[in-house]
């Protein structure tokens, strides 16, 4: 039987933009106390100290130290946002990104970085991001409805004329370890997001308290299913629930192992 690990990411605060999230802590607290309750050694990461290089640090060292036989769950809820593709691999031209607390001076973590991270894993590893804001589509969070509320995903024209100059030309953490290669490996973990690459997905008030609703969906739903239950009968139980007339996002699944036993 291999190691549990998560690395649970919640950002409601970000500095110099009025931008600020509400439900984003409280996700990666519950999802802390749901992986702790399956035997998981969890890791938080939140506010202040979800900057992109304790985030990009901490995912590298967690990736890199799993054994074969090992699960690790990389859990982010916060904002998103694209950047232009300067590779040109993606079809849109553009780059999914998550959005740190430190986005002012040091700028997004790209899927591209995200992925390197991810494929330098050992045989036998398996790899569960749950991202409350997608990690390979055009998504972010959104307070409430649409009409109801503003829109909280972060356009990149917002802040990119004020990061600090050059900061996508210095190699992070994550970069470092890596070759300079941009080949992907298919699938190098299961990726259960909040939406699909064109939808928002929405930060809530469920039962009087402030939560993703994709995040409220999928840790309730996870509380019903038998123990033997898969991810894909998992992510079909949170379809059940949302989308809806108050949360029109869908809930999309992606990659390997689908068919597992829950974590």
């Amino acid at each position: 039987m291999g190691e549990k690990q998560a690395i649970c990411i919640g950002i409601n605060d970000y500095p110099g933009y009025d931008i600020d999230l509400s439900g984003c802590v409280n996700d990666a607290h519950n999802w802390r106390n749901a992986l702790m309750e399956r035997g998981f050694l969890v890791k938080s990461l939140t506010d202040k100290l979800a900057t992109k290089e304790n985030i990009e640090a901490n995912l590298r060292h967690a990736v890199l130290g799993a054994q074969e036989g090992d699960t690790l769950v990389i859990q982010y809820s916060g904002h998103g946002t694209q950047m232009p593709d300067e590779n040109s691999e993606e079809a849109d031209k553009m780059d999914e990104a998550w959005v740190p607390y430190d986005i002012y001076e040091n700028g997004p973590i790209l899927d591209d970085t995200l992925w390197k991270i991810f494929r330098s894993k050992k045989p036998g590893v398996k790899i569960i991001l749950i991202s409350d804001s997608c990690h390979s589509g055009s998504v972010a969070r959104a307070f409430n409805m649409p009409y109801q509320g503003r829109p909280k995903f972060v356009p990149f024209q917002k802040f990119i004329g004020q990061i600090k100059p050059f900061w996508k030309l210095t190699p992070t953490l994550a970069e470092k370890s890596f070759d300079s290669t941009d080949e992907k490996v298919p699938w190098p973990c299961l990726l259960l997001s909040g939406c699909m690459d064109n939808e928002y997905s929405y930060d809530a008030m469920i039962d009087g308290r402030p939560t993703g609703a994709f995040s409220y969906w999928a840790l309730k739903t996870l509380r019903m299913l038998p123990p033997n239950a898969t991810y894909q009968q998992w992510h079909s139980t949170i379809r059940n629930r949302i989308p809806n007339n108050q949360w029109p996002q869908t809930p999309n699944l992606l990659g390997s192992y689908k068919g597992s036993t829950i974590f």
